[in-house]
């Protein structure tokens, strides 16, 4: 498949883009109080979030785990996840990346 150059995005493409990793994020944290990070429903959104990020870049699941860290020890992005999804999201996003790298890596 071939990859989207973000930069160059038109704006209602970049929009529609942010939207789209927003319901990502949106129902992975809405899950946070009522199912475990390797639930399968949380796990399907972590696959739509790997799969998301490779319409850009080729994110291979070490780099995709690798970000699992930044997202829950890099202040800006831990920030901006607690203030955009609430106090558990970097923890719970980081866990839930972990799992899902570790389970693709065993197959």
């Amino acid at each position: 498949m071939e990859k989207i150059d973000y930069s160059s995005l038109k704006k209602e493409d970049f929009l529609k883009e942010q939207k789209d990793r927003h319901e990502i994020f949106e129902k992975i944290a809405n899950s946070i109080s009522s199912k475990s990070f390797d639930d399968e429903d949380v796990q399907a959104q972590i696959l739509n979030l790997f799969n998301w990020m490779n319409k850009f870049y080729d994110c291979s699941i070490e780099m995709f785990k690798g970000l699992a860290e930044v997202y829950e020890f890099n202040s800006d992005f831990s920030q901006t996840l607690i203030k955009n999804y609430g106090e558990d999201m970097p923890s719970y996003l980081s866990k839930a990346i972990v799992y899902f790298c570790d389970e693709k890596s065993k197959h």
